[in-house]
């Protein structure tokens, strides 16, 4: 509705994808379904722009330019060159967890290493005690 009113130029639009829900304000605001919508424009190599309330899912979606807007006229001002947004940042949302020890490491207890494989891959619980 922007380019056809002429309020924002086409070629603007030309690489962007853009959801949310527009209130009679011209706020945006967040929507459901946001990680598919954004794995789509990723796949596509397009720009994502959302709600910034959904900005963190969206950065799910690794790789994706997302840029986070919360009204119409933070938008317009950046297709038509007044302001800058920029690309939106995760704020850790995706954490690289720390690795767990891995018993390849430990030598000799091979009866130990037997029961920790034996009740790993029936799913039972275990409980070492001893020095």
């Amino acid at each position: 509705m922007l380019a056809a009113s002429g309020q924002v130029p086409l070629v603007a639009l030309q690489d962007v994808e853009c959801l949310g829900e527009l209130a009679l304000s011209g706020a945006i605001r967040p929507i459901q379904g946001v990680l598919p919508a954004a794995l789509a424009a990723r796949a596509a190599e397009r720009t994502l722009i959302i709600p910034a309330v959904n900005a963190e899912e969206a950065c799910l979606a690794s790789g994706l330019r997302v840029i986070a807007v919360s009204h119409l006229l933070e938008l317009v001002a950046h297709f038509n060159g007044r302001t800058v947004i920029a690309p939106y940042q995760s704020s850790g949302l995706l954490h690289q967890p720390k690795p767990y020890p891995d018993l390849s490491e430990v030598q000799g207890q091979t009866a130990a290493k037997r029961a920790l494989v034996i009740a790993a891959a029936g799913a039972h619980n275990l409980l070492f005690s001893g020095p």
